[in-house]
């Protein structure tokens, strides 16, 4: 995906606003190139949506829902330059943002292959009042309107509210391409006037005390290479705690189903760390988040593994001849009930006191001055030294167990060795800032097409599974439909098979991987040495 965390420093044609500043001033000198007429001052409400982890602004996007009067529009728009990419009217005022799935196609086709499962949230909202000046000319055509939106407030998502700047934007009409340059020499000649360097929606958040992109599943944290290998893993148990603290809430409404998988990703890197750094704790410690955290991990395994056959229905569907395709939505349905018993389950979990201990002895643990006589065997060596042993470690162990694989090596084998090879991307990415970008980079890439092989093995291995077991839970729950057990059958028997196909590619993939540049970079990088000692 390609990254717009940052934005251009002139974005449409629009002007922040000196205090006192009124149309009626500005009229009588626009009247010397055009017509003007002066619309009555209404009121307006713009709300800006886009998904948690700001999918739409990251690709230059932004879709705002805008009411004016009774009249109210979904509008998305390039970042950069406010230009529409498609636009669409909500019926009457006040509505709430639609369902993709019934949004006009123009909006869905543009925004769907951005945001894939991820919901649309309001980011911000504005209101205040609005003034329009419509300029034409000699031959009455309108050429241009100029808006005007001043005593406006920013509501931020706790509902505290912030003064706005007021603004006038152009915006010029179509087929006449010489009035934006006209009324912008006008303008850039009145005293007060400042042009916008921030878009709409970059101010209202640098108002609020955000800014966009704020959020990232990506695990990057920059840790001193000299720091103590005890302070360096707290470090990374805040941000990791931090993560799962931010999906929390939209886990817990089931907002979509990508908190829930962030969460759970945090808790396996929370799991990593500890596992790989346990001789930098204290063992009374490590093994207390040991096994509460694996504890964490099984509560929030059921509620996934549904989630990903939802998401996956489609995809299933697809395995399947076209007249066979209707017979799987029981199983769909049966899948919707599971899951929302699932996440009563998990509720329950997140909000019992087992789980608000388990939150106040790692926040204990993160803040806590070890006492001497119980610091751990590694805790005050450099995590330069430990970081360089571990990695080297975990990728030697990733070369043991790929090497000993064959296409008729039992399923548990690869699982071993997919498991090893996510313990060493774990590692990597933590201490990722401890070595150079581009090598760093280069090995993760190589490790994630191994991992790609490895995970869509174990998919297949789970799911096939998976989909006899739904089959007996159906029928034991009454619903006998032949036709959906069949073609559950049909579907995990392609699973086994896919399962051939991806043990005889592993080969090529793990060949790839174990090039003798990439051993070498390994080697150079992480091989440990007596400097870092």
């Amino acid at each position: 995906m390609n990254d717009k965390s940052t934005v251009p420093t002139r974005h449409q044609d629009c002007y922040l606003l000196p205090s006192g500043f009124s149309l009626d001033l500005l009229a009588p000198i626009l009247e010397k190139q055009f017509h003007c007429s002066l619309e009555p001052v209404g009121k307006y409400r713009k709300v800006f949506y886009d998904t948690f982890d700001w999918r739409l602004y990251r690709q230059g996007m932004v879709l705002t829902s805008l009411q004016e009067g009774t009249k109210q529009k979904l509008s998305l728009e390039n970042l950069s330059d406010g230009q529409v990419k498609a636009v669409a009217p909500l019926a009457g005022s006040g509505q709430t943002l639609p369902g993709l799935d019934v949004m006009p196609s123009a909006l869905r086709n543009a925004i769907a292959p951005v945001i894939a499962m991820r919901a649309l949230l309001p980011v911000v909202e504005l209101c205040g009042d609005l003034q329009k000046l419509m300029l034409r000319n000699k031959h009455d055509k309108l050429v241009m309107r100029l808006v005007v939106e001043q005593d406006s407030v920013v509501k931020d998502l706790d509902g505290q509210s912030h003064v706005l700047p007021g603004r006038i934007i152009l915006q010029p009409v179509r087929g006449f391409p010489t009035a934006p340059a006209q009324v912008r020499r006008v303008l850039e000649n009145q005293p007060g006037l400042e042009p916008c360097r921030l878009s709409l929606l970059d101010m209202a958040l640098q108002i609020t005390g955000r800014h966009a992109c704020d959020y990232s599943s990506k695990m990057k944290l920059k840790i001193d290479p000299e720091s103590e290998s005890d302070q360096a893993v707290k470090k990374i148990l805040q941000h990791l705690l931090s993560a799962m603290e931010t999906n929390e809430p939209g886990m817990l409404e089931n907002l979509d189903s990508e908190f829930l998988h962030d969460y759970r990703v945090a808790v396996r890197r929370i799991r990593s760390i500890l596992s790989q750094m346990k001789t930098a704790i204290p063992e009374n410690e490590f093994s207390f988040f040991k096994a509460e955290f694996a504890w964490l991990g099984e509560v929030t395994t059921p509620a996934r593994d549904l989630d990903v056959y939802l998401l996956e229905f489609e995809n299933l569907q697809l395995h399947l001849q076209p007249d066979m395709r209707d017979a799987l939505l029981p199983f769909r349905d049966f899948i919707q009930a599971q899951l929302q018993q699932a996440y009563t389950d998990l509720n329950k979990a997140i909000h019992s006191v087992r789980y608000k201990k388990l939150k106040q002895r790692l926040t204990k643990f993160i803040n806590s001055k070890i006492r001497q006589q119980v610091v751990a065997p590694d805790a005050k060596k450099t995590i330069h030294s430990q970081s360089d042993k571990r990695i080297w470690r975990c990728y030697s162990r990733v070369v043991r167990e790929a090497e000993r694989l064959t296409p008729v090596s039992p399923a548990d084998d690869y699982h071993e060795l997919r498991k090893s090879c996510k313990k060493l991307r774990y590692l990597l990415e933590f201490f990722q800032y401890l070595y150079p970008e581009k090598e760093i980079a280069q090995l993760i890439q190589q490790l994630k097409l191994l991992q790609d092989n490895l995970g869509e093995f174990q998919d297949m291995d789970v799911q096939s599974i998976a989909l006899r077991h739904y089959a007996k839970m159906m029928a034991e729950q009454g619903i006998n439909n032949a036709d959906t057990f069949m073609v559950m059958g049909i579907l995990a028997n392609g699973m086994e098979q896919k399962k051939i196909e991806l043990k005889n590619a592993f080969g090529k993939c793990y060949e790839k991987f174990s090039r003798k540049k990439y051993q070498q970079l390994f080697a150079r990088l992480f091989k440990p040495k007596a400097k870092h000692a």
